[in-house]
């Protein structure tokens, strides 16, 4: 072999090695380290300027699982572009990108998120992403297409409350933010003031009839002070008595506007309130009242418990706190340390024997960190007094537990008793 022909095979040699310990054959790699590979590229796609609105297609995953999937959560989505964050987030991704393209990138997690909550294991060190970039809008564009689109449809929304109107009212009184009083049920008197505390209930019904909301019960409402409530009819309660009932008409624009309450209230929806006033107070007046219907609250759990323990002859003495802790079953194991996570199995009830709660249902413990916080008072106290393999019953007063306010399935001033067993400590 020729000195020619030996360089020849050498440098081959060479390049067919560096071909064989290229990290991820097929990809090319960015000056930051990212590896891409696109199987589809547009030769006249447009590309994402800062601002504009990007439809696309996004999934990220490893060899072995998959673990975001646009299409699971109703295909393509929506995003703004910005600048990148990172050399390797999506935003650096799609700035190499035009519309009609579509490519895998391999990056890092950690650059990925951004330094944020990493929404895969810590053990991955490398992460697939597919993205196809369907469409640029340029924000300009968009924001003229959501006028549009709201002017359309406030308009259809006034003609369903004309035709709502024209078919069952046959007057109305309209306020200045233009709320319609289809009915007053007058009892006289004078006139409701700004922060005046309205002792009131409502029903809410659709145009159609749907009901959304049956009759609450009584609520306090400070009248002229709550921006931020949803139903902006304070011009109606200010011409309302103790006693007043009337029926409204909401245009969306004074309600759940142009996005609805998800579920319940579709977007740009009239609504119909039946309103009925029981009471108007001073806020002094209404604060001592409170107070006392809160101090016959206390005392009535306090009855329930002591109540309770008698019945069930509990005569294990509480903690300084109030916790009464039962085991049930001892355990073995250490105890759980600051920082330690305790998977807790639990079945929680009312002193009436009502299960509100059970992770037996759910199908696995709770994982519980120590220290951290997050639970009622009775659980962080009870949970570092049990040994790993403890079954207890703790009996939880209301101050414990949720207190005063109203808890899903749960009252207001509740006392709980949960089962509980400490299956593992990590």
């Amino acid at each position: 072999m020729n000195i020619r022909n030996f360089t020849l095979v050498l440098l081959l040699s060479g390049l067919a090695f560096a071909a064989c310990n290229k990290p991820h054959p097929g990809y090319e790699e960015t000056d930051s380290g990212m590896f891409y590979k696109f199987h589809q590229q547009a030769q006249e796609g447009l590309k994402p300027d800062s601002g504009d609105r990007l439809t696309l297609y996004l999934r990220w995953y490893t060899e072995d699982s998959v673990y975001y999937n646009s299409k699971d959560v109703g295909g393509d989505i929506n995003l703004v572009m910005r600048k990148p964050g990172t050399p390797m987030d999506v935003f650096a991704m799609l700035e190499m990108m035009k519309t009609g393209d579509s490519a895998t990138f391999i990056v890092q997690p950690d650059t990925f998120f951004g330094g944020g909550r990493n929404l895969v294991p810590d053990s991955i060190e490398e992460l697939f992403v597919d993205l196809k970039l369907s469409a640029v809008k340029p924000m300009s564009e968009f924001l003229e297409e959501q006028a549009k689109d709201r002017r359309e449809k406030s308009a259809e929304e006034a003609r369903r409350i004309m035709a709502y109107l024209n078919e069952n009212v046959s007057e109305t009184d309209t306020t200045e933010n233009g709320i319609y009083i289809i009915e007053h049920q007058k009892t006289g008197g004078k006139s409701i003031e700004s922060g005046k505390v309205v002792m009131l209930s409502f029903k809410g019904s659709l145009l159609n009839g749907d009901v959304f909301q049956k009759m609450t019960p009584e609520f306090a409402y400070v009248v002229g002070e709550a921006p931020d409530y949803p139903f902006k009819w304070d011009p109606v309660l200010k011409r309302m008595n103790p006693g007043d009932k009337a029926t409204i008409l909401l245009p969306s624009s004074q309600a759940m506007g142009e996005r609805g309450m998800q579920g319940i209230i579709p977007p740009y929806s009239p609504l119909v309130l039946e309103i009925a006033i029981h009471d108007v107070l001073s806020k002094e007046d209404y604060q001592e009242k409170e107070l006392a219907r809160e101090g016959e609250m206390r005392a009535e759990s306090d009855r329930k418990m002591k109540d309770y323990l008698s019945k069930n002859r509990i005569s294990q003495q509480p903690t300084k706190s109030g916790l009464v802790y039962i085991t049930l079953e001892e355990g073995s194991g250490p105890q759980p340390q600051t920082g330690d996570t305790a998977m807790v199995h639990y079945k929680g009830y009312l002193l009436s024997g009502q299960v509100f709660d059970s992770s037996y249902d759910h199908g696995k413990p709770l994982q519980v960190v120590i220290g951290q916080g997050g639970l009622i008072e009775g659980w962080l106290e009870a949970i570092p007094m049990m040994k790993e393999g403890e079954k207890a019953k703790i009996i939880v007063p209301w101050h414990l537990a949720y207190g005063k306010r109203k808890a899903g399935p749960i009252p207001a001033y509740a006392n709980l008793v949960f089962e509980m067993e400490l299956v593992e400590i990590k």
